[in-house]
């Protein structure tokens, strides 16, 4: 029995190369939440979640809908295997904040300078590594956040992430 394998690999010179690069940043690594360790493909976007931030990004046309297995992810290459298995990818559309009180366009968006005009506004407490993630590079960001138990929503040229805010026990 021949198992046919659909699969994208990317280089670094291709389009929507960054972008993946960007939403990979999300993907779990957490053995017991299975569906959690691949990217999500629909409505045109690639999505991964851990439970505690998401990335999403807009999917070159290519893409089939569907969940997909990160075979190699580096700097020059991504290679990508489509799962035909019956997994339900979580609806991140509920986490993605429809309301906010504060916005803040960040020129040099680092995770210092985001978490510096979140928290001074009275706004949450974010893990430093989910906001150097969220903003991969020195680009211009728009942060949009709530109140301190809500998340941060920060927007710029690849896509977007949602960070939740630290718990109490972190």
């Amino acid at each position: 029995m021949v198992m046919k394998i659909t699969g994208y690999t990317y280089g670094k010179k291709d389009k929507g190369f960054d972008e993946l690069r960007f939403v990979l940043k999300a993907l779990s690594d957490d053995c017991t939440r299975y569906v959690l360790n691949m990217l999500c493909v629909r409505d045109g976007k690639f999505i991964c979640t851990d439970g505690r931030r998401m990335h999403q990004a807009t999917a070159p046309a290519k893409h089939k809908v569907g969940l997909y297995e990160v075979l190699k992810n580096t700097a020059k290459l991504i290679v990508l295997a489509r799962k035909e298995d019956d997994l339900k990818f979580p609806n991140t559309d509920m986490i993605i904040p429809k309301e906010h009180d504060h916005e803040a366009v960040i020129y040099g968006a680092t995770a210092g300078r985001i978490q510096h005009n979140v928290s001074k506004r009275g706004g949450a407490l974010l893990d430093e590594v989910y906001l150097a993630d969220a903003a991969p590079k020195e680009i211009e960001a728009t942060v949009r956040w709530g109140d301190v138990l809500s998340p941060v929503m920060i927007i710029h040229e690849l896509g977007f992430a949602v960070v939740m805010p630290k718990r109490g026990d972190q």
